[in-house]
């Protein structure tokens, strides 16, 4: 595992980032390891943290930010694919309410005002045209969502970045969403 993951984080630096989760899918030993090899790499300044919304704590985020050091940041990513509830939670069947989402920029308020706003921030991820959208409201939702996300960013003092995923259907996509 420690050679695999030497070998992508080597070729991930070069773009400026380096993902790993929050979530519970690793030992707790481990993930301290990735994270502390993560941020010992001289080129990474941004660390992405792959995660969902029931994870992005500040318990989870205290755990990963004291071994970071000077400009490096942290930015969980959420993954919430669409600003309407419906298309979330029946559709996508994410289980993903609004107030979990309005918890985790509250949670990243707190942790910036207590480290200091360039040490933490949050990446979001926008799927276009995902299942549940129209071509008449693909582009909308998209936009909804942006502007919710940096209106909570402001709000709550957290920097935002977005990842703009345009949705393409694939055999998997197929089988899960036949419309």
């Amino acid at each position: 595992m420690k050679g695999w993951f030497i070998h992508f984080a080597g070729y991930q630096t070069r773009q400026r980032w380096l993902s790993r989760t929050l979530t519970r899918e690793l030992p707790p030993e481990l993930l301290d390891e990735i994270i502390a090899f993560s941020y010992s790499l001289p080129g990474a300044h941004v660390i992405s943290l792959d995660s969902r919304e029931a994870y992005i704590t500040p318990a989870a985020l205290r755990r990963v930010l004291p071994v970071a050091g000077d400009g490096v940041v942290a930015r969980p990513i959420l993954v919430i694919e669409s600003a309407d509830n419906r298309i979330r939670n029946e559709v996508l069947r994410k289980r993903m309410p609004q107030a979990a989402i309005d918890c985790v920029f509250r949670d990243l308020d707190m942790l910036a005002a207590e480290l200091g706003p360039g040490k933490i921030g949050i990446e979001v991820n926008i799927v276009i045209a995902g299942p549940g959208t129209t071509p008449e409201n693909a582009i909308e939702d998209a936009v909804m969502m942006a502007r919710f996300v940096f209106l909570a960013g402001a709000e709550n003092g957290v920097n935002v970045d977005l990842n703009l995923h345009p949705y393409y259907v694939g055999f998997c996509g197929s089988a899960l969403f036949p419309d």
